[in-house]
């Protein structure tokens, strides 16, 4: 006597169909339920789209500030500080659909505003090479605290097994 894989009533130990359900007993099948939902996930995306959304207004103020003191540099740090955030929003609008290719389109784009940050923070008008330009000494942590810490805590929590495997 075996039991059913599908229902476990007691069946004979040759049967190829149980009795009471008709389940094939020589494939085990196992359902993935798709219609499950990710709330981590989309809570995870909502708050990327927001402070997305706020990186590009920061960018267009970078913007304006660059026109009106001619500083190129300011004016290219905005501009790939909105293109890594339309790329971060992309990523997650991809991640809310449930596609894996979102992780990596907002990781890429998280990477580079990241090192963008980084650069920006530390060798923007610097003679000396890396070290924070005058004045930023100490801003230098403030704004890696506020705004690179959240970009790399949030690209860890993305990586999590338990958030990637609503991702296919």
């Amino acid at each position: 006597m075996k039991n059913c894989i599908n229902c476990n009533s007691s069946m004979e130990a040759t049967a190829h169909f149980c009795p009471e359900c008709g389940t094939n007993q020589g494939v085990k099948v196992v359902y993935i339920d798709r219609n499950d939902k990710p709330v981590g996930l989309i809570v995870l995306c909502v708050l990327t789209i927001c402070g997305s959304l706020f990186t590009i207004g920061r960018a267009i103020i970078y913007e304006l500030f660059a026109a009106i003191t001619e500083d190129e540099g300011i004016a290219t740090r905005g501009l790939i500080y909105i293109l890594t955030s339309v790329g971060t929003i992309i990523g997650a609008v991809l991640m809310i659909s449930r596609k894996l290719i979102g992780l990596y389109i907002y990781s890429v784009s998280q990477v580079i505003y990241i090192i963008t940050l980084v650069i920006a923070i530390y060798t923007h008008n610097s003679e000396t090479g890396f070290v924070p330009r005058n004045g930023l000494a100490d801003m230098s942590g403030i704004m890696i605290f506020y705004f690179g810490l959240p970009a790399l805590i949030f690209l860890g929590v993305y990586w999590l097994k338990d958030i990637r495997k609503y991702l296919y």
